[in-house]
């Protein structure tokens, strides 16, 4: 079972971040008794694409189209690979079906069974960004779906409330987070909403019988920004806020205690639980298995959503950024520098000229790649990229009246 959480940072949870300790207390409780990632980090920093690596243990297309949910993955995903062993799959989310034809991306993730607002009971509950609404939307369904299940399954669920602008129902108690950042207030607001519905959804999976045999992955899409660099939202950083996520594996079915893995890519996710699931894979994937003593990638990667704009490479210490023409590059001690305040990349020229190299290496690649595979799939990909990134035909607006239309 997967919840990914939209817009959520490592340094939004108290799993990470001290300051933030009152805004997830029950992510908080949960890492005490499961696997966590110290430092985890997204591949792209956009939901279609991050969505790709959670699931099928490759990179995106380092491209911005989001030519997958139209074509597909180049290589078979998890709920695709496990559809075949006889499990049940259903990807579930708040946000609407149409942005980003998100319908047709978890199709070609391999969901049989796609369930977004527009197919809920809307009655009662409240808009939480301009895509959609609240993600309490999610649980009588979901409630339902488990009810109904006697055998294996896989279960996505994409939440939305913490997506920009922030509209945290009114009924959530409101608390101060951040006395200097109005914005960054009502996020982590809407953090805090979502870490009680994480709490009220795993807590479904112990009243139907299902949590004792079930993998529970809490992952961040990816982070957010509020001008630390000064960059808004996700899209166009790869600074901390926003490379750096959450990322737990919990469930009685994991052997052995509470850990703390020191580094992995939304890339190792997919490897990892069909080694806990007792399965292995016979295509490539680029993650790799952290069920297995002692693995560890050398780096993680990552590149933002618009083209040749920024890429990184990170690991447990350093963290370089290209960034193409836009600007210099970078490069900073997160041990020493977790703000990301002090570029060093003058006193390292040798360690800067080999991470450049890594990054410059995967983008040849990921574009070679890619390019075969949607070739194949049709020549003429190109030419129909701009149907890939639409936008819903009308995005969706809070009623007259409501408070949250006033500024914060």
């Amino acid at each position: 079972m997967f919840i990914a959480l939209e817009s959520v940072g490592a340094q939004a949870t108290g799993i990470y971040h001290a300051d933030s300790e009152a805004v997830t207390p029950y992510l908080n409780r949960l890492a005490q008794s499961s696997w966590v990632v110290r430092n985890a980090y997204a591949a792209v920093p956009h939901t279609s694409k991050a969505l790709v690596a959670i699931n099928c243990g490759v990179n995106p297309s380092f491209l911005h189209p989001i030519f997958e949910s139209h074509f597909g993955v180049r290589e078979r995903c998890l709920a695709d690979l496990l559809a075949e062993q006889g499990y049940q799959t259903l990807f579930m989310q708040s946000p609407t079906e149409h942005f980003e034809n998100r319908r047709g991306t978890a199709t070609q993730l391999g969901y049989r069974q796609f369930i977004a607002h527009e197919q809920l009971d809307t009655t009662g509950y409240q808009l939480a960004s301009y895509f959609g609404y609240e993600d309490n939307i999610l649980l009588n369904p979901s409630r339902t779906w488990l009810e109904q299940q006697t055998g294996l399954f896989v279960a996505f669920y994409l939440t939305g409330t913490s997506h920009h602008p922030y509209w945290v129902p009114d009924d959530h108690p409101q608390q101060t987070f951040d006395r200097d950042n109005a914005d960054r207030n009502a996020y982590l607001n809407a953090v805090n909403y979502l870490d009680r519905f994480v709490e009220q959804l795993i807590d479904q999976y112990r009243d139907t019988g299902h949590y004792d045999n079930t993998l529970f992955v809490i992952v961040g899409d990816h982070g957010e920004s509020f001008g630390q660099h000064p960059r808004m939202q996700h899209n166009a950083s790869l600074y901390q806020e926003v490379m750096q996520i959450p990322l737990l594996i919990h469930g009685p079915a994991i052997t052995g205690p509470a850990k703390e893995i020191p580094l992995a890519s939304q890339l190792d996710i997919m490897p990892t639980l069909l080694s806990l699931a007792g399965f292995k894979a016979h295509h490539a994937m680029e993650g790799i298995d952290l069920n297995v003593a002692g693995a560890q990638r050398e780096f993680a990667i990552a590149n933002c959503w618009y083209d040749d704009w920024c890429m990184a490479a990170a690991d447990t210490r350093f963290k370089y950024i290209h960034n193409f023409d836009e600007k210099g590059d970078e490069l900073y001690d997160l041990v020493n520098d977790p703000l990301e305040r002090h570029n060093i990349i003058a006193q390292h020229p040798q360690w800067a000229a080999q991470r450049r190299a890594a990054v410059q290496e995967a983008l040849a690649r990921n574009r070679q790649q890619w390019h075969a595979f949607l070739a194949s799939q049709t020549p003429d990909y190109w030419n129909r990229r701009d149907a890939t990134v639409g936008t819903p035909i009308a995005l969706m607006k809070l009623p007259p009246g409501d408070p949250r239309n006033q500024p914060h």
